[in-house]
């Protein structure tokens, strides 16, 4: 009966651990988070990235902000510093 119990209780916890990290919490109302998107150029491509990154941000709450290193390397780094 112990091998038993055990197989049950193991069971129990996968199934009820993962589910309690899975409540809908709402923190974005703080305004703590902040984003910075760099890329190394601009363009369209980027420049449509940015966009959806800023609006997703906004929706959660997060101020947003896009830089553009223009091919280089030590920019982008010191952007992001």
């Amino acid at each position: 009966m112990g091998k038993r119990t055990g197989i049950i209780l193991l069971m129990a916890a996968a199934v009820l651990l993962p589910a309690s990290g899975c409540q809908n919490k709402n923190n974005a109302g703080s305004g703590s988070a902040k984003i910075y998107y760099t890329t190394i150029e601009s363009g369209d491509y980027y420049e449509g990235w940015a966009s959806q990154l800023k609006e997703q941000a906004e929706s959660e709450g997060a101020s947003f902000e896009a830089g553009y290193a223009e091919n280089s390397v030590e920019t982008q780094v010191a952007q992001v510093k």
